[in-house]
């Protein structure tokens, strides 16, 4: 049985709705859904032709987030889609809620169709109908307080020309919820306890601090490195530059970590971020996409980690007898320096491994002799069991990724790739993910790491600390070097200054890039042949 209070806000919404005369009915039981429901806002385009072209035709605003609505019954042009989120974004950009800073690519454009079978959404938009669109809206988790979400509707339309503002503040008393609703009254317990469960989620999700925003909005015209310490909140400007990117763009994106199970954690993070991506954005550790990769290549070499754990433990047997007598060293360190500096870097002659810099190897110096040790000692025999049993290591697939993919590359590379706690990866590790963003000084591809980290040198032709750039490794080639710019993250309690926000910024103007470093930073002398972190 329906309401008398619902009847009165029934009453209510429509006189609004009346003094806009642009609008047909459609529109009017379209654009009444929101004012239907307590504590939402509504910006109305006044036009004469309506709806407008290349904006939203009105903008919902309430405790699940801000949406734009588009009328449309097929999917506009890309033109048109860049033109839509552009004019949304830069209505509700540098709006704060205290000190923090509202997420405007959190904005949702929604595609609202006459027809029954509306079109596909594809992670830019969303798609509904006069039947679906409540759920759509109320659907979500929470994302605003109520105060929040008044105060940017308020702020939004006086910066708004050509809008008008309805805001179910002023209706009639509230709606009786009826028994029979789109809710039971068990699934409206479970909402408020899953809302409260993800309210620290939501508390991020929606609005960040101005520093992190920045981040996340800034443009790079190549690849980008983040850093900063514990806390900071590396991952979450991360997942939000996904899904910026992800609303703005339709090509394909990559998150992977070193470690295997970061990646899947993150991912319901993301979902939440920009629900309606799909399966256009991955979760994946790095060895797992290159096994998957190479599966699918047909040139999957055969792994097995059991063997070429025995592999070291039986070539450490003999090679101890001529190593362990080197001042801190171990049956551990020597095998970060077979996996790590030796087949991380791809190194794979002796002459190549006794001309790189090992500066940093917890100040253990080997000279060409003793590299010589190594090399026969651990690396050629540990070689040769792998050969004998016809196995390969991790390394060796990463490696065999990466000649794959630079011997026939993607038709359509990742669109963006992000790398977690980079500071685990080797080198060979980057050069992938380098790969599998294009492989082109202007790939889209953002590393995140502590800022104690530092880059591993290459060859014997570069070493970058911490101290002075951390921004930097060699992928183009063995001679030539591609720097990138670098990004300390601070705590958000910690007011900013030179030395804990610093960027480094190319100069594209200049034939060589120039470089501006850091007033200070943390320095790393762990030195393992990582680009490590201090603990």
């Amino acid at each position: 049985m329906v309401s008398i209070a619902r009847e009165r806000r029934r009453h209510w919404v429509e006189g609004k709705l009346a003094t806009l005369t642009g609008l047909g009915p459609w529109h009017r039981r379209i654009l009444s859904v929101a004012l239907m429901e307590s504590g939402w806002h509504l910006l109305v385009a006044r036009e004469p032709e309506y709806p407008p072209v290349d904006r939203a035709a009105a903008f919902a605003v309430g405790r699940t987030g801000v949406f734009a609505l588009v009328f449309a019954d097929e999917v506009p042009g890309e033109s048109e889609l860049r033109s839509v989120r552009r004019h949304a974004e830069e209505t509700f950009a540098n709006l704060y809620s205290g000190r923090r800073q509202y997420v405007p690519h959190m904005i949702q454009v929604v595609l609202v169709s006459s027809a029954d079978t509306p079109m596909a959404a594809d992670g830019r938009f969303r798609v509904a109908t006069a039947a679906t669109l409540r759920s759509n809206l109320l659907g979500n988790d929470k994302a605003l307080q109520s105060n929040s979400a008044r105060h940017l509707a308020k702020t939004a339309s006086a910066r708004l020309s050509g809008y008008e503002r309805i805001t179910t503040d002023e209706a009639p008393a509230a709606e009786t919820v009826e028994a029979e609703g789109l809710f039971t009254e068990v699934e409206v317990r479970e909402h408020e306890r899953d809302r409260m469960l993800g309210r620290p989620f939501a508390e991020w999700m929606t609005f960040l601090d101005p520093e992190q925003l920045a981040l996340v909005n800034r443009n790079f015209n190549g690849p980008a490195r983040f850093s900063g310490p514990a806390g900071t909140g590396k991952t979450v400007v991360a997942l939000h530059r996904m899904a910026r990117f992800a609303k703005h763009n339709s090509g394909r994106l990559l998150f992977t970590s070193f470690v295997k199970t970061l990646p899947t954690y993150h991912r319901s993070g993301f979902e939440r971020l920009a629900p309606h991506v799909g399966d256009r954005a991955e979760f994946t550790s790095l060895h797992a996409w290159a096994v998957r990769f190479l599966r699918q290549r047909d040139v999957m070499p055969r792994l097995n980690t059991d063997v070429c754990d025995n592999a070291y433990s039986h070539t450490w047997l003999k090679a101890r007898e001529h190593l362990a007598d080197i001042k801190g060293t171990g049956v551990e360190y020597w095998k970060d320096e077979l996996e790590r500096v030796i087949k991380g870097r791809g190194v794979t002659s002796l002459k190549e491994y006794q001309g790189i810099n090992r500066t940093g190897r917890n100040r253990v110096i080997l000279t060409d002799s003793r590299r010589e040790t190594v090399w026969k000692a651990i690396y050629e025999p540990y070689q040769a069991i792998l050969e004998q049993h016809e196995v390969c290591d991790l390394n060796d697939v990463v490696s065999a990724a990466l000649a794959e993919l630079r011997r026939r590359p993607f038709e359509e590379p990742y669109g963006l790739v992000v790398v977690d706690e980079v500071q685990d990866f080797t080198l060979l590790e980057l050069q992938l993910v380098h790969q599998i963003a294009g492989g082109r000084a202007d790939s889209q591809l953002c590393w995140w790491g502590m800022a104690s980290s530092r880059c591993i040198p290459v060859a014997g032709r570069c070493r970058m600390r911490a101290s002075r750039l951390s921004a930097a490794v060699l992928f183009c080639g063995s001679t030539t070097a591609t720097a990138w710019p670098y990004t300390t993250m601070r705590s958000p309690s910690t007011p900013p200054t030179s030395s804990t926000i610093s960027m480094v910024a190319r100069d594209s103007s200049c034939a060589t890039p120039r470089w501006s470093y850091p007033a200070a930073a943390p320095t790393d002398t762990r030195g393992d042949g990582r680009m490590s972190r201090r603990d």
